[in-house]
């Protein structure tokens, strides 16, 4: 036999042979997946809190942590109309697909939006029993107790927000 003695003849003649024998295995594409192709809002560097000295007048510290206060409120609320529409389309998708891990990551994001409100109300209880250890005048005192009321309801409102987001991806 011609084999017997060319090995590499053999090996030449062979192997295109059998690569005809082989079907065609489909590869992975390329394309972009779903979840890429979705515009998501990008992590900007957010506001430093607001550190004023402890002898700054009490009322310049409550309008500064309001402020706080109110701008990332109002920063998550405009992530969350674009973030909501996504996260609902994610918990429609099984535990662990691309849109199902997309979602989570969302609402991880929304839930870290949440720290300029959360550190507000921190920092109000904080003035609020100093002025009151100071023996404080009762208008500054008024003024906190209701700053620390709205703020309260907004970390409370941005709460229930994420939470029936991440419920929405529970799964059943």
């Amino acid at each position: 036999m011609i084999f017997r003695h060319s090995p590499a003849l053999a090996a030449l003649i062979l192997v295109p042979l059998l690569a005809g024998c082989a079907g065609e295995i489909p590869h992975p594409s390329l394309s972009p997946r779903p979840s890429e192709q979705l515009t998501v809002p990008t992590m900007e560097e957010s506001a430093p809190p607001a550190v004023l000295p402890q002898d700054a007048p009490r009322e310049t510290q409550l309008a500064a942590l309001l402020q706080q206060a109110r701008e990332g409120d109002a920063r998550f609320r405009e992530e969350l109309s674009t973030i909501e529409p996504v996260v609902t389309r994610g918990g429609g998708n099984a535990a662990g697909s691309e849109n199902w891990v997309e979602a989570q990551k969302l609402v991880s994001r929304l839930e870290t939006l949440r720290a300029p409100v959360t550190r507000s109300l921190s920092d109000l209880d904080q003035l609020q029993i100093l002025i009151a250890s100071e023996g404080g005048g009762t208008v500054i005192a008024d003024e906190v107790a209701r700053a620390v009321d709205e703020v309260r309801a907004m970390a409370v409102r941005e709460e229930a927000d994420v939470n029936r987001l991440a419920s929405a991806l529970r799964p059943l």
